[in-house]
């Protein structure tokens, strides 16, 4: 038997908005978002500097790895803003 009730192909329902935190819940946000950044800058520094001790080079992964640090910074504090929004 086929159902009465339309069907609407325009695809999946978007997700609710999010309300916005109140009060220090903001400045929560906004240190985690800077102690993520700082977090992903440590880390891609400090494999660069791993490698570059195990292959002894010069500070050329050290740059490397921080570099990917700095993107994946970017990355995560995008996502975190989009997320709040």
């Amino acid at each position: 038997m086929a159902e009465d009730t339309p069907r609407s192909d325009s695809g999946p329902e978007p997700a609710p908005r999010r309300e916005p935190p109140a009060g220090s819940s903001v400045a929560m946000e906004f240190l985690s978002m800077g102690l993520g950044s700082a977090v992903c800058l440590a880390v891609g520094a400090g494999i660069g500097l791993a490698v570059d001790a195990a292959a002894h080079t010069s500070p050329l992964f050290t740059l490397i790895g921080l570099g990917l640090g700095v993107v994946a910074g970017i990355f995560y504090t995008v996502a975190k803003v989009k997320q709040n929004l």
